[in-house]
């Protein structure tokens, strides 16, 4: 049985090392991210974390697209022992920042400065925030930091492997918010167990190994492509291509020619 979600899946990494794990449009052509460079980067978002004081069962918020930045920051912060905060990139600043209160967040990443600009016009309501990790640009100000400040170079290892390995399958690993469609958004808690129950059992179903592949373009911010399209699609092997946007979906599906994608219906009768 699995311990908990990062060691899962970083412990992978080793007999995989010449193996594709995610891939990513950069300038036109699709780069590779091969198994060894995805677990240097988490442990190396842990360690940023773990620099700034992040400590077991605090919340820490992801506010982007999906991107490997996003899969990054998230083995990370369960890595430190933390708790995954995810917010849509397309949530208001009024709704964005309720989520980020009510979690009572540390940290939260954003993608440009357009999801920036949203959390800094509520920073007086946000009492719990300390730092904004900006992962496209160059951060000018505080309270927020670029990749290039919050990335160390180098790291103590021992101590991230240490703390990962002191999480819990039992431990809180994510706070998921509803919609907020009836009321207030409500947090739904999930442990490490919950979400490696799922994955597990999707094993047990579909048969996908290193020779799949899959298109990644539903919000990760939903459980679903969570489960499904991130977590379960590493553990099993599979390669996640990274979309550009939903609107190059039709274009990237052909370039990449996934074995798999996990979607909803209203994609498939629009196209």
């Amino acid at each position: 049985m699995h311990r908990n979600l990062p060691q899962t899946i970083l412990d992978l990494a080793a007999d995989r090392h010449g193996l594709v794990a995610m891939r990513t449009k950069i300038d036109g052509r699709w780069q590779d991210i091969g198994w060894l460079n995805l677990a240097r980067q988490a442990r190396r978002f842990a360690a940023g974390l773990m620099a700034l004081d992040i400590r077991p069962g605090d919340r820490v918020a992801i506010m982007s697209p999906n991107r490997p930045e996003w899969a990054f920051a998230d083995l990370g912060i369960m890595a430190c022992g933390a708790v995954t905060v995810p917010i849509y990139q397309t949530e208001g600043a009024e709704a964005a920042a309720y989520i980020l209160d009510n979690s009572g967040s540390r940290v939260v990443f954003v993608r440009t400065f357009e999801e920036l600009r949203k959390v800094e016009s509520r920073l007086d309501n946000l009492p719990d925030l300390e730092h904004i990790v900006l992962i496209e640009g160059a951060a000018d100000r505080q309270p927020v930091l670029d990749l290039r400040h919050f990335l160390p170079d180098s790291f103590d290892e021992e101590a991230v492997n240490a703390r990962m390995q002191a999480v819990a399958r039992e431990d809180l690993a994510s706070i998921v918010y509803t919609s907020g469609t009836t009321g207030p958004p409500k947090g739904a808690m999930l442990t490490h167990d919950n979400i490696l129950s799922a994955v597990e059992a999707a094993a047990e179903t579909f048969s996908i190994d290193t020779g799949d592949s899959c298109l990644s373009f539903l919000p990760l911010s939903h459980v679903f492509e969570r489960v499904d399209g991130y977590y379960f699609m590493l553990i099993q092997g599979a390669t996640i291509n990274y979309a550009e946007s939903i609107d190059s979906v039709p274009t990237n599906l052909q370039e990449v020619k996934p074995t798999l994608v996990i979607s909803v219906p209203r994609l498939f009768e629009k196209m």
